[in-house]
């Protein structure tokens, strides 16, 4: 780790990764080698994508952190080299996990490492080299910092099957960050283990092509209520995203008219952003008239759970809640969000050969908006909420071409060209309805199947509508089958299908093959 260390930081100061990447997989290897460390993992893959149409799929690129290519035919590679810490280094001081041993005291309050190297390379249609993880972490105790690219999902709700949380779905390249957060849920003391605080606040940096200098503010605040071993738990929180500021020529220009074209991006402007508030005085310290309502493009989800313990599985019912403003913190805007149960079954619960181990059922509705209009007749808050569009920020809440909230809300490069002529916005359509359904089984401890499908109703966004609603259906149908004499290599392959209005009619498929170790 040593080692590692300086290249990595080097990596984070520049912009040039291809440069950086070959140098870093190589001093990677390097270390792990040298340290022969039991908690290095590796994952190497090869595979082939093919589409009857231009576009790949729905399901097979979406939620993959913007590293499956919007068109094919294409050969991806990745690589996934990772180290993370070992369970007995994050028990909290005086308890040990079920069935682990008590770690000592001065492993509990040693300062660990870790980090995490994912390179993919996509030729064909598409050729690209891009790094969808790049980070270094250090913790102690229940805290960690770290910095670079990370896969991770915002809010609360399930990780492995969800259509995508609302705020953060992991459908966009991973913008780079610093952040200090706790590991996971960690309980209070003075609540006698009756209350966990899962918290974080991060900032990072937009490397946008169409605004310089931009940047991400972001924080989450989650509550877990009921004891560890109880069987049934509470949680309620928020999390808050903000894209402030930054440079561009267009802003020069109305709606935003910003001196220069420089939107507020000075030390002296993130308390601001911080508390998604704005000085009294807003004029005289220099703010424009778009600034005056808040500094930069705010968003989140407010998040709400339970989950139950059962004999055979565990249940989780969740939703979140959007908002733009203070219309969407004040529930004007209700019903919009996304419902989900999950079901899950518990480990090696039955001893069958074919064993269905987790389904997922969402619903995710974002019509109301608080309302068609942005004034609203005898009320002292705004309308036409607009997800995921901005004013300011003419890509909204995207990155790299990727939304990185819900993928159900598409991108103007996802729709139909006919949709597209439409809408002069990036999401063109924020108002939708969908269901959507995904489950997972498992046969023996060789076959892994899983299945997505989700069916839509979009209608456009208030300001532009469709000139008639569109239906969309997607699906996606997923093995992974590990060979019997190659314990460690996988074959994996997914056939997907889309037919409807929304997206070009496409059906695709992936082959590849996995070692990991």
């Amino acid at each position: 780790m040593p080692i590692f260390t300086p290249f990595f930081l080097a990596f984070l100061m520049t912009s040039n990764t291809t440069r950086h990447l070959a140098r870093l997989m190589l001093v990677l290897l390097t270390n792990a080698c040298l340290a022969q460390s039991p908690k290095l993992k590796i994952e190497a893959e090869l595979g082939g994508l093919v589409s009857s149409g231009s576009n790949t799929p729905f399901w097979l690129r979406a939620n993959q952190f913007g590293s499956v290519p919007r068109q094919g035919p294409g050969v991806v590679g990745q690589l996934r080299v990772w180290r993370d810490y070992a369970p007995s280094d994050v028990a909290r001081p005086g308890v040990a996990r079920p069935g682990a041993a008590r770690p000592d005291s001065a492993r509990r309050n040693a300062v660990r490492v870790g980090f995490g190297l994912n390179p993919v390379v996509n030729v064909g249609a598409i050729n690209q080299v891009i790094l969808v993880e790049g980070y270094a972490k250090v913790g102690w105790r229940g805290v960690e910092i770290w910095g670079g690219r990370r896969r991770e999902q915002i809010g609360l709700g399930d990780t492995l099957l969800s259509s995508g949380f609302y705020a953060g779905a992991g459908n966009a390249l991973p913008v780079p960050k610093v952040q200090f957060q706790t590991i996971g849920y960690r309980t209070l003391p003075f609540t006698r283990k009756f209350v966990a605080i899962n918290a974080g606040i991060g900032h990072g940096w937009f490397a946008a092509n169409y605004i310089q200098g931009a940047f991400l503010h972001q924080k989450h605040l989650h509550l877990r209520l009921g004891k560890p071993t109880a069987r049934t738990h509470f949680y309620t929180g928020v999390n808050h995203q903000a894209q402030w500021g930054g440079q561009a020529d267009y802003l020069r220009e109305p709606p935003s008219s910003a001196p220069d074209g420089r939107l507020p991006s000075s030390l002296r402007d993130f308390p601001y952003v911080l508390t998604a508030t704005v000085p009294r005085d807003w004029y005289q310290q220099g703010y424009t008239a778009f600034d005056s309502y808040r500094i930069g493009n705010h968003l989140g989800s407010i998040d709400f759970g339970v989950s139950r313990q059962a004999k055979h599985g565990n249940w989780l019912l969740y939703h979140q809640h959007p908002f733009e403003d203070v219309s969407g913190l004040l529930f004007i805007n209700v019903p919009d969000g996304l419902w989900g149960l999950r079901w899950a079954r518990n480990g090696a619960d039955t001893p069958a050969n074919f064993r269905f181990q987790r389904l997922t059922v969402e619903y995710l509705q974002t019509t109301n908006q608080s309302g068609p209009t942005f004034y609203i007749t005898g009320s002292k808050y705004q309308g036409a909420d607009n997800y995921f569009n901005h004013g300011q920020y003419v890509q909204g809440w995207s990155f790299r071409g990727n939304g990185i909230g819900t993928p159900l809300i598409p991108t103007r490069f996802d729709v139909r060209p006919e949709l597209q002529a439409q809408s002069g916005f990036y999401f063109p359509s924020n108002r939708v309805q969908s269901v959507y359904v995904g489950a997972q089984a498992q046969w023996r401890d060789r076959l892994t199947l899983m299945s997505r499908l989700s069916v839509g109703r979009y209608y456009g966004t208030f300001a532009e509508p469709f000139s008639e609603p569109v239906n969309q259906f997607s699906a996606l149908l997923m093995g992974q089958l590990t060979l019997p004499r190659w314990r460690n290599m996988s074959l994996i392959g997914a056939l997907a299908v889309d037919s409807g209005q929304l997206l070009n009619n496409s059906v695709g498929g992936y082959v590849g093959m996995r070692w990991s170790r």
